[in-house]
């Protein structure tokens, strides 16, 4: 009889079972009290507000009674009755605390009557739970009423169990009293079974405890309920996931309102005394408890939508999702009884508890509790209740399952349309009721195969898809339009009103719930309402490309199949053109809610529609959404399962789908590949981004078929690009998908998370362990591997096998393929990645962490750089935690050195953003750039846009041609060229090919320059929801609970451009107004359709930036360039006025009701909300800033945070959470660690700005018009006369006699430039040069910042040019800096206010127009502003010693060993109210003293570096121009590391700076405590105001030292360890300048291209050093170096190599110089130390004097440019400085510095200037020769006067044979094409050599079982394969190599090395 009570309370809203028969009294009614509350809040923000009230929480609370009693066998009935409902707003305990500013709400009688329909009950015999509800009613009962009804009846199912079910790891004891006595079987178990409720098909797991016999007399007699933790003691059985979610003691149930039916008795009565007619004495009490597993669910109904892809660890609705959110469903049963199979449930106690977040405490939440009490047990007759029920209605409505259903009917009720489908019937599971089977098999095995309801009824592409419960007062179509209409007329005019900024007008919510409206519309009737705008706004063209644009975002983000589509027929009629289509089109696969079959045929129509592909872009970015769509919808299992509402319709695409369209793109590229092997020399890469395209979307798309065509194009191509494009696409295809769920791959294997136990979501992955191991990995293997592929090919292969699947015995090839590898970019690539790698230390992902965890085990094994090279290829990574945010963030950005420039031709950037330790993963953006070549693309935009001066062609360039002629030449055959290709949020791609940049940059755009002069406006507006995520799942109210985060961003620009004037005075003039702003919005709410209300909970954050203002750009010939701004509320207006908001912060946590879910939250029709403000009172902080620089701004913060006074703020720390401004740019949407409330504003108040306009005027002077004067430094004037070197001269008499007259000229000329040099030098001894001279000689760089209330007028309003520098606008503020440089001298001048005008007093008479226009500027218009007036002055300089100066090419390390070297340096800052020098000197502070280099860099230098010690082998060889030995001298040898300064300054600085002198050494102690000591009684200190400073740095410079003394204190600063950019600067060299030190730390040796000939050894620009056999060639002339493009004008020859008599010839534009050392001259007779200094110079056949410079023909007076400077220097030899190479020459060595854009196309014996070792020696038919002395003999030339050269005929026999063998391995006998094929095919094919790879089964690195014997044999396995592919490329070349032997007799000692030295140099 007791099991009747039982069943009573769970047919209430718990169903109570026990075993059959039913022991129900049939003449008794059981009736119960349900109360029922859900609150959503904030948890973390407890405390009072500042009206001292509480409100953290919105609650709904519903009470009702319900009386139970038997029908009939197996049958109940239920009667619900008395519903009452209360809504309110406070802060109370939702467990425990009633509600007390409570108001009751009005149910409607509709809704009240379906609520209180009477229910019938149908039990299954055999284990009592509910199998069914019956309803009598007149009508259908929506789905709505059927949730409703499915609560009352089965919210709680209690299954006891046939029998004890103990699970693995229970605690297996049989009971938990502690008296032997009263020991129970039934009591101190967990079991768990398989259970249907509201929340679907679940796991459940029960744990039942017993706490003892009932006694009248009970403990707890007072209390008015059971407290629920009466044997929490005892409840050891209970899981984890409850005890953490443990509900409290209900305590509101005694205060809600009870039945006025309960009898006062039972009302007055305590516990235990109200139970004693439901429990007699000596029964047990029970405690069960229940907790529902939500992530092993078969039919979880849950309306999910996850934008972009982003959620990895968890699925929509689970339990937990790492710490992103966690979902309880937890009950409590007390009962008492005789037996686990006979008791009676007293109470049930419900709670279901959301809480979303990434934070650690202040999270949102939602919480829904629900009690029932059994209170009353009365009998009466049973008919009269049956009669009763009857009268109802007259129809019975049957609901067949007990799970929630989703609401079809609920859009019909409301918007009283047409139906837009039957609502769907659930079908029930035929094996449900094995549920309560006693057997343990596993979840897959025992539940059969899933049923998706809804997969029969997918959405059609007119009608709006099943959409979530809507709570809106809009009823029908047309007000929904209308809402629509609206909203857009809203969003347009908030964007264009200047009065109120977005921020203020919610106008980002705004597009939001625009958004949201869209998806309830048909396709016609979103077409329609697009028209309607377009046609509403006609009469103002900006407002309706701003309106349209709103909207068709708005569509895009709706992302339902009518939205998309009606996109698509807009896009066809023309509607949407050009980039707004192209945008559009890039969302689509992002935005795709319901991509199925349906639409993705539409898509695929509309790719082929004819206006689109018309439209380059348009189709191209079509093909990739559309491609990426295929991927995540019908390839990509764990997307296919948290998104596209997989519960209910199931998979909406399977991997067959995408096999059509897979062929038919790799049909397409087979066509594009044919008909380039038909052409293969194209002169066009038209058909490049065709190709780019085509591998887009076979990467994108992610299916193992594409797998032949990739082989087949890095088999079949030899386009570096190509190949890269090919190894890209495997993106998808290189690791398995982690799918923590069940997948059953296509081998048939099922993967099972045992942790999990999840019985749905089977989906087969067709990227399984087969694909990845056996064919993807192999096939990265062997290109990475394949020394003969190109190096940039092998890089990216390198990066794939990182991300990819590989074990750690491939990453241990990769490592130790760095110790054989002949490629410079590859071992780069390779050590970068691993170090880098092994040097994280977070991990975001277990990718990432596997990743890390193998970089550290093979890093070891990697061959360790030379140097650090950031030209080279480079690998870099980066990772780290936000903490507060539990999120992380890892990067990596890669650049691919380029043979052709020392930019990279490659660059690629990708970052990953992981939230909630886990759950959500995105990557925000990826980047990939290419160049072909970047060198190339700058050098054409400056041939375009810049003075281009092309070379004249006259008689000397007959010399280049004859060269060219004989050589094959070296040149890109292509034009430049470049793609972009980017990936916004996994989602939105777009790609830009250009194929001939020449035809982008040419003025044939002259039509555009023509609308620019007549103006033209542009307005660009682009709304993306950057981030939504939806989800929505029932409770156990039977309402559905939304979780909803949204990232909606907005930017906006428009405005108007014109251009003014001529070409001689020309103004680009503009006003432009931008908005660009953000709102992250992240709620959990619960829907309530019978009274139509939301009770929510959320914060918001919300950022915006607006800035309107005015440009212009003014610039005249001869005159300064003017920038001009004007800040302007309204652009369009006359005057700026108002108010600009410049950046605005809003963070909200509130509360509210919502009553309209079509409004935004914060608008007042939208609901109540309520801000949830923490203390009191609130931080109010306003700041004013009246005058910064006249423009009034202020700041204001009204917030719950505390004021901060501290350092630093709170600000800074904020932003000190984020890393790097990157992930703040990420995570910055998320906040800090609080969720307090937070107004922030920054805003400039125009009206109240004494300044309306900022002018930047810059003007500068290059130096004085002598050219010698202008670059020549203190050089020393000596000239050399020479016996002449006769050269013979083939040109006519008349035009010899024309070149000796310009001769002449320019000799006389420049005596007087020798002399001023003299003079120039003798200064540096004037160590008191004033201001004025420097300023007169210098070169000059003048800014003046001015500020005028003359306004710039509006676009319109302006046909002509604006001068703003004329007198009449007087200047209110003015800043000016100066800066003069001078040989070593330097000057920087500041001066504001009327000491401005003194600063630029002396300018009225400088030499430079635009200079004296600029001091007019300052001086003319009168100042009537009030600024400080202010003048500071540096200035200094550095006399450095005469053979060492920064602007010598070369000075020998053995020079500046031999002598002492310092340099003096002295310097002055001044600063005054004025700039006059008398008021200067009054304070003043003066530096004086040197630098010099200590004994132990000298020892360094010379004997203990690794570098010094290397050089003293070169130079024992006789190669003191080594690499290392230029190193040594430059970087060790001319260090200066020591510094001793006095600093003396005057007695009257002000006290301010003074006081900063004491805080910078009381900040300096501070910093550097550990390395400071400060000695207070010095011994001898300073005297008087002045301090000596004494600096020194190591010489390896990583730790510094310092001795400060004055004449009070001495502080001793030792072994401070230097960071990288000290390293990277210091010490000072001798001989080149700091910013030089930083570039070679950068560069490295791709810093200077240095080729060094000296005596009969050579090393070419790439490092490759080689020994000469002069001999083989005897009276010749040999080509060291020549630009083999033919672009320009320069051969380099030399003449007697390896004697005494080495001359040098060159070859540049309309000159031939030729450089000789004095005859007679011996050079064993000279010193070691002193080079010869007697060089004789012909230019053009004529001796000249030195220095001497040879100007351009026909150049214009005073200009600078010159053709070459010829400078002899101190310490022996002449430099020859050209506009692109630098020649040291000396007679016995000759050194050549290489401009960049000579990389990879010279010619000579100084090699191809590639970065590349490998293959540097190259004939003049492009073939690697063996040896230095062959390359010789090749380059040999004929003396210009025609006498004869011979060679070794052995010599040119070899060159044959040797370029013969490497066209027959080449595969090609033109020699034309061998430089193409330089890295293209391999020696054979890529199927053979991944055949090994193939065959082998690699077992998985993160496998626990393999022994230690098996990873050995590994190991050796990977090192005999890397064995074996190197034999079989040897094999290639030996029978070669065996040929060649014959005619190396002569040479072996020279082919092989050259000679014993430095190992590292001597490769290639």
């Amino acid at each position: 009889m007791k099991a009747a009570i039982c069943l009573a309370s769970l047919a209430i809203l718990a169903g109570v079972i026990t075993a059959a028969p039913f022991g129900w009294d049939p003449d008794t009614i059981y009736t119960y009290r349900t109360q029922c509350r859900y609150g959503a809040g904030m948890l973390g923000l407890e405390g009072p507000t500042v009206d001292n009230t509480q409100t953290d929480r919105a609650f709904i609370e519903v009470t009702y009674h319900l009386d139970i009693y038997q029908h009939e066998e197996n049958k109940l009935y239920l009667n619900p009755r008395q519903f009452t409902a209360v809504i309110a707003q406070e802060q109370i305990d939702p467990r425990e605390d009633p509600i007390s500013s409570q108001k009751e709400v009005d149910i409607p009688e509709k809704y009240r009557k379906l609520l209180e329909k009477v229910m019938i009950v149908k039990l299954d015999p055999k284990s009592g739970v509910p199998e069914s509800i019956l309803v009598r009613a007149n009508q259908p009962l929506t789905v709505a009423e059927k949730n409703i009804k499915r609560a009352q009846v089965q919210a709680f199912i209690l299954n006891p169990g046939t029998s004890k079910l103990v699970v693995k790891g229970n605690v297996n004891r049989q009971t938990n009293s502690v008296r032997p006595s009263e020991q129970d079987d039934d009591a101190g178990f967990f079991y768990q079974v398989m259970e249907e409720s509201i929340h679907g098909e679940c796991q459940t797991y029960y744990s039942v405890s017993q706490t003892g016999p009932f006694q009248s007399l009970y403990q707890f007699e007072g209390q008015d309920v059971p407290v629920s933790d009466i044997n929490n003691n005892n409840n050891a059985d209970s899981n984890s996931q409850e005890q953490q979610q443990r509900p409290r003691s209900p305590k509101f149930a005694g205060s809600s309102q009870q039945s006025n039916e309960i009898s006062e008795e039972g009302q007055q009565k305590t516990w235990p005394k109200a139970y004693d007619q439901f429990c007699k004495e000596g029964e047990q009490i029970y405690v069960i408890r229940k907790a529902v597993n939500l992530t092993a669910c078969r039919d979880r109904p849950v309306l999910a939508t996850v934008i972009p892809q982003e959620l990895r660890e968890c699925r929509p609705g689970d339990n937990t999702c790492k710490s992103l959110w966690d979902h309880v469903v937890y009950t409590r049963f007390l009962a008492c009884g005789t037996s686990r199979q006979d008791f009676t449930i007293i109470e049930v106690n419900q709670e279901e508890n959301f809480v979303y977040g990434t934070r650690v405490e202040e999270n949102i939440e939602g919480r829904a509790i629900k009690n029932v009490t059994l209170l009353l047990k009365e009998r009466t007759s049973a008919n009269a209740a049956a009669e009763e029920m009857k009268n109802q209605g007259q129809q019975q409505y049957e609901i067949k399952s007990l799970v929630f259903e989703f609401d079809l009917e609920q859009q019909q009720e409301q918007l009283g349309g047409q139906q837009l489908r039957q609502p769907w019937q659930r079908k029930s599971s035929s094996r449900r009721h094995q549920s309560n089977s006693d057997s343990a098999e596993g979840p897959l095995g025992t539940y059969g195969p899933i049923q998706f309801p809804l997969q029969d009824q997918l959405p059609g592409l007119e009608n709006p898809p099943l959409s979530a419960q809507l709570i809106t007062n809009i009823v029908t179509q047309e007000q929904l339009e209308q809402h629509a209409l609206y909203l857009v007329q809203e969003i347009s005019h908030n964007i264009h009103d200047p009065k109120k900024s977005i921020a203020e007008r919610e106008t980002i919510a705004l597009t939001t719930a625009l958004s949201k409206t869209l998806r309830y519309l048909s396709q016609t009737q979103q077409i329609n309402l697009y028209r309607t705008v377009s046609e509403q706004n006609s009469h103002d063209q900006e407002l309706q490309v701003t309106a349209t644009s709103v909207l068709a975002d708005a569509m895009c983000a709706s992302g339902t199949p009518a939205s998309l589509v009606a996109v698509m027929k807009l896009i066809e009629d023309e509607q949407i053109t050009d980039y707004r289509a192209a945008q559009n089109v890039m969302t689509f696969a992002q935005y795709a809610r319901l991509p199925t079959k349906a639409f993705r045929e539409r898509f695929w129509q509309f790719i082929k529609h004819p206006k689109v592909q018309r439209s380059q872009q348009i189709r191209t970015t079509a093909l990739l959404a559309y491609s990426a769509l295929l991927h995540e919808s019908c390839v990509n299992a764990r997307t296919k399962q948290s998104s596209y509402s997989y519960s209910l319709y199931g998979p909406l695409g399977q991997p067959e789908d995408v096999e059509p369209f897979v062929q038919d793109t790799i049909q397409k590229l087979e066509k594009l590949m044919q008909k380039r092997e038909k052409d293969f020399k194209r002169e066009q890469t038209s058909k490049a981004h065709e190709f780019s395209l085509y591998m887009a979307i076979l990467g994108n798309v992610g299916h193992p078929s594409m797998l032949p065509i990739v082989q087949k194009v890095l088999d079949a191509s030899n386009d570096v690009q190509e190949k890269s494009k090919a190894l890209y696409a495997l993106k998808h295809l290189i690791r398995p998908k982690d799918v923590n769920s069940p997948v059953q791959h296509s081998d048939g294997r099922v993967n099972v998370d045992e942790n999990q136990n999840e019985v749905d979501r089977v989906e087969i992955d067709p990227v399984d362990y087969q694909v990845v191991q056996k064919k993807v990995v192999p096939l990265l293997m062997s290109v990475a591997l394949d020394k003969t592929e190109h190096p940039t090919v092998r890089c990216i292969a390198i990066q794939m096998i990182v991300y990819s699947g590989a074990d750690v015995t491939q990453w241990q090839m990769l490592a130790m393929n760095t110790w054989i590898n002949d490629s410079e970019e590859v071992h780069y690539f390779t050590y970068t990645t691993m170090k880098n790698l092994a040097e994280l230390q977070v991990a975001p992902t277990p990718l990432h962490k596997g990743m890390i965890i193998k970089a550290r085990a093979v890093f070891p094994l990697c061959r360790p750089v030379n140097e650090q090279n950031a030209s080279k290829s480079t690998n870099t990574f980066a990772s780290g935690s936000v903490a507060a945010l539990n999120a992380q963030f890892f990067r990596q950005m890669s650049w691919l050195g380029s043979r052709d420039s020392a930019w990279p031709t490659s660059f690629y950037f990708r970052n990953y953003l992981s939230f909630g330790s886990g759950a959500l993963g995105v990557n925000p953006i990826e980047i990939s750039l290419h160049f072909r070549t970047l060198q190339k693309v700058m050098d054409q935009v400056s041939a375009t846009f810049g003075s281009s001066s092309s070379e004249e062609s006259g008689e000397v360039n007959q010399y280049m041609k004859t060269i060219l002629d004989t050589i094959t030449k070296r040149e890109m055959k292509e034009n430049s060229h470049g793609s972009i290709y980017v990936n916004f949020r996994n989602g939105m791609q777009r790609l830009w090919q250009v194929d001939s940049l020449e035809k982008y940059l040419s003025w044939k755009s002259l039509s555009n320059y023509l609308s620019l002069r007549q103006g033209i406006p542009f307005n660009y507006q682009k709304t993306i929801q950057l981030a939504h995520h939806s989800m929505e799942f029932p409770t156990i109210f039977g309402l559905p609970m939304n979780v909803n985060v949204k990232l909606p961003t907005l930017f906006s620009l428009r405005g108007k451009a014109r251009l003014n004037g001529n070409r001689e005075d020309v103004q680009f003039h503009a006003e432009i107004d931008v908005v660009a702003g953000f709102k992250r919005h992240a709620k959990v709410s619960l829907k309530i359709p019978y009274i139509q209300k939301k009770i929510e909970a959320g914060l918001q954050t919300h950022v915006v930036v607006q800035a309107p203002f005015r440009v212009s750009y003014r610039q005249r010939s001869d005159e300064p360039i003017v920038f001009a701004i004007t800040p302007a509320a309204n652009i369009n207006g006359t005057e700026p006025t108002g108010k600009i908001e410049l950046l605005t912060f809003h963070r909200k946590p509130y509360v509210a009701i919502i009553t309209d879910e079509l409004y935004p939250t914060v608008s007042t029709q939208g609901g109540q909300m309520t801000i949830i403000r923490t203390i009191e009172p609130p931080t109010v902080s306003e700041r004013h800033y009246p005058d910064v620089l006249g423009f009034a701004v202020s700041s204001k913060e009204v917030s719950d945070f505390r004021p901060e006074n501290e350092s630093p703020s709170a600000w800074s720390r904020f932003l000190a959470l984020f890393k790097t401004p990157e992930t703040f740019a990420n995570f910055g949407s998320y906040g800090g660690q609080r969720v307090k409330y937070a107004d922030r504003r920054v805003v400039l108040n125009v009206d109240a700005s004494t300044s309306k306009t900022l002018l930047i005027v810059v003007a500068a002077r290059r130096g004085p018009g002598s050219l010698d004067e202008s670059f020549d430094t203190d050089l020393s004037s000596s000239s050399s006369s020479s016996s002449s070197t006769s050269e013979s001269d083939e040109s006519n008499s008349a035009s010899r006699e024309e070149q000796q007259n310009r001769l002449r000229q320019d000799q006389q000329s420049q005596s007087s430039s020798s002399s001023s040099s003299s003079s120039e030098s003798n200064e540096n001894s004037n160590s008191n040069e004033d201001s004025t001279e420097v300023l007169s000689k210098g070169r000059l760089v003048v800014v003046a910042i001015l500020t005028k209330q003359k306004h710039l007028p509006a676009v319109p309003r302006t046909t002509a040019v604006v001068n703003l520098l004329k007198p009449e606008y007087p200047n209110q503020k003015q800043v000016v800096i100066q800066i003069t440089k001078r040989t070593d001298k330097f000057q920087l001048r500041v001066a504001q206010g009327a000491a401005a005008e003194d600063s630029v007093r002396g300018l009225l008479t400088a030499d430079s127009n635009s200079i004296k226009e600029l001091a007019k500027a300052v001086i003319d218009p009168a100042y009537q502003g009030q600024q400080r007036e202010f003048c500071a002055e540096i200035s200094g300089k550095i006399v450095y010693p005469q053979y060492a100066h920064p602007n010598y090419l070369v000075t020998l390390r053995q020079v500046l060993l031999s002598r002492e070297l310092k340099a003096d340096v002295q310097g002055r800052i001044q600063f005054s109210d004025s700039c006059k020098d008398e008021d200067l000197k009054q304070n003043e502070i003066i530096i004086s003293g040197e630098l010099r280099r200590g004994q132990n860099m000298t020892e360094w230098a010379r004997t203990k570096s690794p570098q010094a010690q290397k050089c003293a082998g070169d130079e024992a060889q006789e190669f003191s121009s080594s690499d290392d030995c230029l190193n040594v001298a430059t970087q060790e040898a001319a260090a200066l590391n020591k510094a001793r300064l006095t600093i003396r300054w005057t007695e009257n600085l002000p006290q301010p700076l003074q006081q900063a002198m004491y805080t910078g050494r009381d900040l300096l102690k501070a910093r550097l405590m550990r390395h400071v000591y400060h000695n207070r009684f010095p011994q001898s200190p300073a005297t008087g105001n002045s301090a000596i400073v004494n600096l020194r740095i190591t010489p390896d410079s990583k730790f510094w030292f310092a001795r400060i003394l004055t004449n009070e204190t001495e502080l001793l600063i030792n072994n401070v360890p230097s960071n990288r950019v000290i390293q990277a600067a210091l010490p000072i060299s001798a001989l080149q300048t700091i910013g030089q030190n930083v570039q070679d730390a950068i560069l490295g040796s791709d810093s200077q291209l240095t080729c060094q000939l000296e005596g009969r050894l050579i090393s070419s620009f790439d490092n490759v050093v080689g020994q000469i056999q002069p001999e083989v060639a005897q009276g010749c002339r040999h080509l060291l170096a020549a630009d083999g493009s033919g672009d320009n004008t320069m051969a380099i020859f030399a003449t007697n190599v390896g004697t005494d008599n080495l001359k040098l010839q060159l070859i540049l534009p309309q000159t031939r110089i030729l450089l000789a050392g004095q005859q007679g001259v011996k050079r064993s007779q000279r010193a070691q130390t002193e080079p010869a200094r007697d060089i004789v110079a012909l230019v053009n056949g004529q001796v000249v004097s030195l220095p001497f410079t040879v100007r351009k023909p026909n150049q214009r007076p005073g200009s600078n440019d010159y053709v070459a400077r010829i400078q002899p220097l101190p310490a022996g030899g002449v430099q020859v400085l050209t506009p692109k190479n630098d020649i040291f020459f000396d007679a016995q060595r000759v050194i050549i510095y290489a401009d960049n854009i000579f990389r990879n196309q010279t010619v000579g014996m100084c090699g191809d200037c590639d970065g590349e070792k490998v293959a540097d020696r190259r004939s003049r038919k492009d073939i690697p020769l063996s040896s230095a002395t062959l390359l010789y003999a090749d380059y040999a030339y004929e003396q210009i006067d025609g006498s004869h050269c011979t060679v070794n005929s052995e010599i040119k026999q070899q060159i044959k044979e040797e370029e013969s063998l490497a066209k027959i391995r080449r595969g090609s006998g033109d020699s034309g094409s061998v430089s193409n094929l330089r890295w293209g095919r391999a020696l054979f094919s890529r199927s053979k050599q991944q055949k090994a790879w193939q065959n082998r089964q690699v077992s998985s690195s993160s496998s626990s079982s393999s022994s230690s014997e098996e990873v050995q044999q590994q190991q050796a396995w990977g090192h005999q394969q890397q064995q074996t592919w190197g034999h079989q490329q040897q094999q290639t070349w030996e029978h070669q190599q065996q040929q060649q032997q014959q005619f190396h007799q002569q040479q072996q000692h020279v082919q092989q090395s050259g000679y014993r030295g430095n190992s590292n140099t001597r490769q290639g």
